[in-house]
């Protein structure tokens, strides 16, 4: 290796450090609004692709972190430091875990590791809601009977869709799945790459 060194003297080293923190400081600020842009539309495609119930339970629980700053991390020399922009955005906790089931699917079609995969049945303890909650209809009928003659009776679901008749099943299939969250993240994730191809040319000239 050849043994010479390199010398580099600045005119106006003041100077040239204020133009490198005018520089940092514009890069940070292109990468918060480029969090925040995505953040934005991130709810908005989620919203978006989110299945539309009759209660819109869903969609009113679509919720985002906000901007902030998370301090932490290694640079690549092991040293401590740095930081990035940071922002969530899901639905947020409720009172029913029937987001969860509309995304991963139910019944036969449930696409968790290890599910059974099995028609979904009511619970033999709960035969009597169907007499609760439609005391006029057939099956509460027959429940009365088969009480009053000493026999037991098979549970039976019941659910009624607005404007349509009540139904009654011993059994259901369950729900395909609809994996909006996923959909969101991958269109989420093109739009990002595309993103940061321009934002590269934003930071190379950051004053623009």
């Amino acid at each position: 290796m050849a043994d010479k060194n390199i010398e580099i003297f600045w005119e106006n080293e003041e100077g040239f450090e204020k133009l490198l923190d005018a520089m940092e400081l514009a890069v940070r600020r292109k990468g918060r609004n480029l969090v925040e842009d995505m953040e934005l539309r991130a709810r908005l495609k989620l919203i978006a692709n989110v299945p539309k119930g009759q209660t819109l339970y869903i969609v009113r629980h679509v919720a985002s972190s906000g901007v902030h700053y998370q301090a932490g991390g290694r640079s690549e020399g092991g040293i401590a430091g740095g930081g990035e922009y940071v922002a969530v955005v899901g639905i947020k906790a409720g009172s029913s875990l029937h987001p969860l089931y509309v995304h991963r699917g139910t019944g036969i079609y449930d696409t968790r590791p290890g599910a059974s995969k099995l028609p979904i049945r009511p619970r033999a303890d709960r035969a009597y809601q169907v007499f609760i909650i439609a005391p006029d209809s057939v099956q509460a009928n027959r429940y009365r009977k088969k009480r009053r003659a000493g026999h037991g009776h098979k549970a039976t679901m019941t659910f009624q869709k607005r404007g349509e008749p009540r139904k009654f099943r011993r059994s259901v299939k369950g729900q395909p799945p609809q994996p909006f969250l996923y959909m969101t993240w991958r269109e989420m994730q093109l739009y990002a790459s595309s993103r940061l191809v321009t934002l590269g040319g934003e930071i190379v000239h950051p004053f623009r």
